[in-house]
């Protein structure tokens, strides 16, 4: 509990330090005395530890006990709506299921047996799958694009639903966003978790021992069962090890699922010049391909009239020998693709519309290979296509070749610069740019912003310009410092404002800021007599409150863990992290500065001047008072207070990712690599266009065929 409250106690001790800095400072200046000075003070004590202390009452209070069972339904129910959108997204029970058939894989590699299963309905006996093997342990084999993640996500859902309370949720998890050689097994999923359920990080019940986060908590008790999409999208040279890293942590699972390619599985599984590697007390499938007439039927029950049906005959025919085409078509990726292409939707022109017959021109498709990538590239020229009578919300629209430029760069970036994985992480987007050109677009942003906040002092009230733009330099170099060496952050969870405790809060808060208000105000007139010295000493006094108020008013509230967390939801929150932190931390920092400036200048201005007294050779002294110039200390204070929230947001960068995300943004949209508004058109390719995919706060292309197909035709502009 320490870390929740770590801030807390920072920005405690901040304020204790300008309210004792700014009496100290101003008591010399104005020549109080030390003693007023201190009496002044103590009644401000006492409201600052009935503050600190409803703070920590308040935080006992919100963390009340969450059993385990509820964490499991939540979590349920979070996994079950994100996937089943998801099934929802793709088209995949449109017009209907294609069906799933599987033989055993080959024997040697696993330990039990599991039937041969056909049906035309895309159902199946999940419990006498799993149970096939007494572990609850299954890999599934198949083609590219054979339907091994829908497999994978029907058996999600079919879990979830006939999940009883005490069993364990499944998650589904992309492999190839594993580094075997960095993190173990273990450590990866609960990494997983954490990201795509943030709420898992925040401390679990006390009986669980200090310390202690929700994820491990479900870990530990074996209620987490993974079930792991695509080893053959690993590296080959890590694939063995892989497999190792999971054979060692099964017993940490009620139960495991692993698809794969089978060429790939096998080379993993049987490593040149080593001990082949068997997954314990598993059984395997291999999902079979599609036949011609089970294309057929979905094709045809898909296009509902004769004109649209006869536009297929020609490639109906060419299925029925063997082929380029017919081996093409035997895995649902490609048909539903072809499906998506070739077929109209509902209310959509079929003016220039593309005919299905090309495919069967074997001058341009002479292979396999040459159909899927004609189809992945028409995918995306197709899923931006205008028109059509789904509703559309409002927004802006992106053109086919837009879109495609910066879906191509997208999916260059996952293979270039994030070692092919399919997670598309928006705070990871700074990995596009080198570290130089972020250190320099943090330079100019923060120099270019101090520059028009303090250039007005010079132009208006006549403060030289050299030290301001000195000033606006080194906190612009600060950025760009921090910039270069900053580690990688996950997206902060955010500080929230608890309308519970805004009565406490406030009432608290303005205590504390009235009473010191009050209390120095007075005693700073009273010892100048000088309204000036009052107000500041009073301000300050109610700054302190406002802080007080802002700090028992904010926590870190336990995100609703049922609901699926977004990309957008999830820049807000660290967006919303970033601009506390940087309002907190800057306007503490200003103040300190602000008073400190302010004062020496404003002495300064006002030192003992020399004058002649009538005679050359005499010179006369005349004391000046050592007021304070009111326009002089004003105007540094404002300095100080500029120079308080460059810090603030240079701390800022350090601490969350937003404000790299934000620099790294305009940098590519300026280039053209990205559109202005990349949130709103990721949202829109995963769920309207269904190009993308969503995993929490993660996207992820359909599927990784496509990445590769994007990726390989990017061109730098």
């Amino acid at each position: 509990m320490l870390r929740r409250w770590r801030l807390t106690g920072v920005m405690y001790v901040v304020l204790v330090m300008i309210v004792t800095a700014a009496a100290i400072v101003l008591t010399k200046a104005a020549k109080l005395s030390v003693a007023g000075t201190v009496v002044a003070i103590l009644p401000t004590i006492a409201p600052l530890f009935l503050a600190w202390r409803a703070f920590r009452e308040d935080r006992s209070d919100l963390e009340q006990a969450v059993g385990v069972e509820d964490l499991l339904v939540q979590l349920a129910v979070a996994v079950q709506g994100q996937w089943a959108a998801e099934i929802g997204l793709r088209g995949a029970d449109d017009p209907y299921p294609l069906p799933v058939s599987w033989r055993p894989a080959a024997a040697g590699l696993f330990d039990g047996t599991v039937e041969y299963r056909s049906n035309s309905n895309g159902q199946f006996n999940l419990e006498a799958l799993l149970s096939a093997s007494q572990s609850r342990r299954l890999v599934v084999l198949g083609d590219p694009g054979s339907g091994k993640t829908i497999l994978l996500v029907r058996m999600l859902l079919g879990l979830v639903d006939t999940r009883d309370p005490g069993q364990p949720v499944p998650l589904l998890l992309p492999l190839a966003s594993w580094d075997p050689l960095r993190l173990n097994f273990t450590s990866w999923i609960r990494q997983r978790l954490e990201i795509e359920h943030p709420s898992l990080l925040l401390d679990a019940p006390p009986a669980f021992g200090h310390g202690v986060i929700r994820s491990q908590v479900l870990l530990d008790r074996r209620l987490i069962m993974p079930l792991l999409d695509g080893l053959d999208e690993l590296p080959v040279a890590v694939r063995a090890r892989a497999l190792q890293e999971i054979n060692a942590s099964l017993g940490k699972y009620p139960g495991l699922v692993l698809s794969s390619r089978a060429a790939e599985f096998l080379g993993a599984a049987r490593p040149p010049s080593a001990r082949s590697i068997k997954l314990r007390d598993s059984v395997g499938i291999e999902l079979i391909a599609l036949e011609p007439e089970e294309v057929e039927r979905y094709l045809l029950r898909d296009a509902d009239d004769a004109y649209l049906a006869r536009r297929w005959s020609p490639v109906l025919a060419e299925l029925r020998r063997p082929g380029p085409l017919r081996s093409a078509f035997e895995t649902p990726l490609i048909v539903t693709l072809a499906r998506t292409i070739y077929n109209p939707r509902p209310g959509e022109r079929l003016d220039n519309w593309p005919d299905p017959r090309e495919l069967c021109d074997r001058r341009w498709f002479s292979s396999r290979r040459a159909i899927e990538q004609h189809l992945f590239d028409g995918y995306v020229r197709v899923a931006y296509r205008p028109g059509g009578t789904e509703q559309v919300a409002p927004g802006p629209r992106w053109g086919p070749a837009g879109a495609a430029r910066w879906l191509r760069f997208l999916a260059h970036h996952l293979e270039t610069n994030e070692g092919g994985t399919p997670d598309l992480r928006w705070w990871n987007l700074s990995d596009a740019m080198s570290r130089r050109g972020l250190g320099l677009m943090a330079f100019g942003a923060l120099t270019g912003l101090a520059i028009m906040l303090l250039m007005p002092l010079s132009v208006f009230v006549g403060v030289p310009a050299t030290p301001l733009v000195g000033v606006s330099v080194v906190l612009g170099a600060g950025a760009a410092i921090v910039s270069l060496v900053r580690s990688a952050l996950r997206p902060a969870r955010g500080l929230r404002w608890a309308k519970e405790l805004t009565v406490r809060a406030g009432v608290l808060g303005s205590t504390a800021g009235l009473q010191a208000s009050a209390g120095l105000g007075a005693l700073a007139y009273v010892q100048t007599n000088s309204l000036i010295a009052g107000l500041i000493f009073g301000t300050l006094g109610l700054l302190s409150g406002v802080f007080f108020t802002l700090i028992i008013g904010m926590k870190l509230a336990p995100a609703d863990l049922s609901a699926t967390p977004t990309p957008g939801a999830s820049v807000r929150e660290d967006r919303g992290a970033f601009v506390v932190n940087t309002l907190l931390f800057g306007t503490a920092l200003g103040l300190i500065l602000g008073v400190v400036l302010g004062l020496i200048m404003g002495v300064v201005a006002q030192v003992p001047r020399l004058e002649y007294a009538g005679r050359p050779d005499l010179i006369h002294v005349r004391e000046t008072p050592p007021a304070v110039d009111p326009v002089v200390a004003s105007c540094w204070a404002y300095v100080g207070l500029v120079t308080g929230l460059g810090i603030g947001l240079t701390i800022s960068l350090a601490r969350s990712a937003w404000g790299v995300y934000l620099l790294t943004r305009y940098y590519l949209a300026i280039t053209g690599r990205l559109p202005w508004r990349l949130l709103p058109f990721l949202s829109e390719a995963h769920q309207r266009r269904g190009v993308l995919r969503q995993a929490g706060p993660i996207y992820q292309f359909r599927h990784i065929e496509l990445q590769r197909r994007l990726a390989a035709r990017y061109e730098n502009p």
